[in-house]
């Protein structure tokens, strides 16, 4: 889903942060907004998603743990962007061999909790609730963790992750 507006100079843009004003003039971060059809059926129109392209590497984290995906402190793969749409660097997406897991860091300066986001999705493999995660916090770094089922990487193929938040 994408949803695009007119900037002050008319020109389309893909909305991917919006922001509302309560009446008492705070401003949030607004994560879905859904309107209602002429049906009276309510519609989702705008959901804040972060989307990454991961060209998977390969690396290790000790004798007979491959891993596979993207890691800034092990230098393997890619993501582009390198940031989520609240600006937090993306450190690692990851499938573990031994632990047959996918794996997902941010960085961030203070503990986002569980429910971060709602979604981390890999495009035509799977779609993980956050809620469903094990999660943990630790020296700026928040980390969710699944059983990858049918999910993985491989070495030097290309995949879209949506992260919604």
């Amino acid at each position: 889903m994408h949803t695009y507006v007119a900037d002050p100079t008319d020109v389309t843009r893909k909305l991917k942060k919006c922001f509302v004003s309560d009446p008492a003039t705070a401003v949030h971060n607004v994560k879905k907004i859904f309107v209602s059809d002429p049906g009276d059926v309510a519609r989702l129109v705008f959901e804040s998603t972060s989307v990454f392209v991961m060209v998977a590497g390969a690396g290790s984290a000790g004798p007979g743990n491959e891993l596979f995906g993207y890691s800034a402190s092990l230098a393997f793969g890619s993501v582009t962007p390198s940031v989520d749409v609240n600006g937090n660097v993306v450190k690692a997406i990851y499938w573990s061999d031994r632990a047959a897991s996918i794996v997902y860091q941010v960085a961030v300066a203070s503990n986002p909790g569980q429910s971060y986001f709602t979604t981390f999705a890999i495009a035509g493999q799977g779609t993980f609730a956050s809620s469903a995660a094990t999660y943990s916090y630790s020296s700026g770094i928040a980390q969710w963790g699944w059983p990858a089922g049918s999910s993985s990487f491989t070495n030097g193929n290309t995949y879209t992750i949506s992260v919604s938040l």
